[in-house]
């Protein structure tokens, strides 16, 4: 954990931030040789590649030296010249990413400059991140903040068979989103992107980061909406194509794909992801919208179909941020 270390001053007050999902226990977490212990249960928390798992029931060591035993991943059973273009879309990604990196850099620019310094009270020292994914957005949170606690419930899903890089000011930790290892009004500001979607139960996670947060702290959330919808369903069809599935019970699973796990069917999620909808569940967990508008998104490239889906996201502005309190 040595770059939370340089950012706030050393192990111990890190895990000052944070308590213990077994007991609840705050102030109790030191640092072992095995791991991060609490001192008031007994339990231990495994610590992989600088990332701290406070997930119950979870093996991050376990889950990558699976995924790693196994990459590269889905082609040793496929057709040759499948396998061929699934090489040629990773080369493809890759060239890509340095400019997702630069669109992700410029919405956290818009996020910062245009709409945070209007909410925000103070400085922020302590940003939680929900649905960390491979931290590349704590990174751009870090620049706003002393420390960000990025927390991603699959870590090993996430660094897809890949070290895991952890940015400078922050500290990476494997949990749920319903039950945050994290200390009640630890941070200042509490961000997520795309994630409340993927919850069963987003009102849990809400008052979970509510829990977390401040008293003069805001939350950021970025949602897709009804048009994100649209749009993913008119670049599965370009996906399958290009993965060259021939079968049509395929491209009917990419084309209405439940995308999250708030619906049961594409249909649903068409009017649950409605910005109304998306209010509505702010109020009904008592909070108050301080400012909303649409926004581009940090990923608007379709990895899938990569340049055919820029074009397509253009249409119109698919995803929308609220900012609440």
């Amino acid at each position: 954990m040595e770059n939370g270390c340089e950012a706030a001053g050393g192990l111990p007050q890190l895990l000052s931030l944070l308590r213990c999902i077994e007991c609840g226990a705050v102030g109790q977490l030191a640092y072992l040789r095995s791991g991060v212990s609490c001192l008031q249960c007994g339990h231990t928390y495994e610590v992989f590649e600088d990332v701290l798992v406070m997930r119950r029931g979870y093996r991050l060591g376990d889950a990558v030296r699976d995924l790693r035993r196994g990459s590269p991943r889905g082609l040793a059973h496929r057709r040759r010249l499948v396998a061929a273009v699934d090489r040629w879309r990773r080369r493809r990604f890759e060239a890509a990413r340095g400019k997702l990196d630069e669109l992700r850099r410029r919405q956290f620019e818009h996020l910062t400059k245009s709409v945070l310094v209007k909410v925000l009270a103070r400085p922020v020292e302590v940003a939680l991140e929900i649905g960390a994914g491979s931290f590349a957005q704590a990174a751009e949170l870090a620049k706003v903040s002393e420390l960000v606690l990025a927390t991603e419930y699959d870590v090993a899903a996430r660094s897809d068979g890949r070290p895991i890089a952890v940015p400078q000011h922050v500290m990476p930790i494997c949990a749920d989103a319903r039950e945050l290892p994290v200390r009640d009004a630890a941070a200042d500001l509490v961000f997520s992107s795309n994630v409340l979607e993927h919850i069963p139960n987003p009102q849990d996670a809400l008052r979970e980061g509510k829990r977390c947060l401040a008293k003069d702290g805001v939350m950021v959330h970025i949602l897709p909406t009804t048009a994100c919808r649209v749009r993913t369903a008119l670049t599965g069809p370009l996906s399958s194509l290009l993965q060259m599935d021939p079968r049509l019970s395929g491209l009917w699973q990419r084309t209405f794909a439940v995308h999250g796990a708030v619906a049961r069917s594409y249909w649903e999620e068409l009017r649950l992801f409605s910005v109304r909808r998306w209010r509505a569940l702010f109020r009904e967990c008592g909070f108050t919208i301080v400012d909303e508008g649409p926004m581009i998104g940090f990923w608007s490239a379709n990895y899938d179909v990569d340049w055919a889906a820029t074009p397509l996201f253009w249409l119109g502005r698919s995803e929308h941020y609220f900012v609440v309190a």
